[in-house]
């Protein structure tokens, strides 16, 4: 499921589903850990926040693990950097990093999956029985 910053302020699943996952001993597998592709995700193009904050951020929350892209050796290299010497966040230091998206955060502009049905494809769309003509 999306599990980055954004989600702290609007529709949360960190919120909302983890802890019911949690609660049935089921695992949780994080993606989207910088609200869109790495490494040009929404939080490093449009909040300007550095990745390994935001990883970090996700590997703070009580998840099984968090999906990272790896495009490039430069990814590689940073994705192996930030394990090698990972610290998890104090929930304190954690608000502190969710505080800094808070304004831009809280209507969902950047977690457009969550607000707008013309997000999925035909499948998913016929699944949730939306409209599939024209797409």
């Amino acid at each position: 499921m999306p599990i980055n910053v954004l989600d702290a302020h609007y529709r949360s699943f960190q919120k909302e589903v983890v802890p019911k996952c949690l609660e049935k001993h089921v695992g949780v597998i994080g993606m989207k850990g910088l609200a869109g592709g790495h490494p040009q995700g929404r939080l490093l193009s449009h909040l300007k926040l550095n990745a390994e904050d935001c990883f970090r951020y996700c590997m703070s929350l009580p998840i099984t693990t968090q999906v990272v892209g790896i495009n490039t050796m430069e990814h590689l290299k940073m994705d192996l950097h930030l394990l090698n010497n990972f610290k998890p966040m104090s929930p304190a230091q954690m608000r502190e990093f969710e505080a800094k998206v808070r304004d831009q955060a809280g209507d969902g502009r950047h977690e457009l999956f969550k607000s707008t049905k013309s997000f999925d494809g035909p499948h998913h769309r016929k699944q949730h029985e939306f409209a599939t003509e024209g797409l």
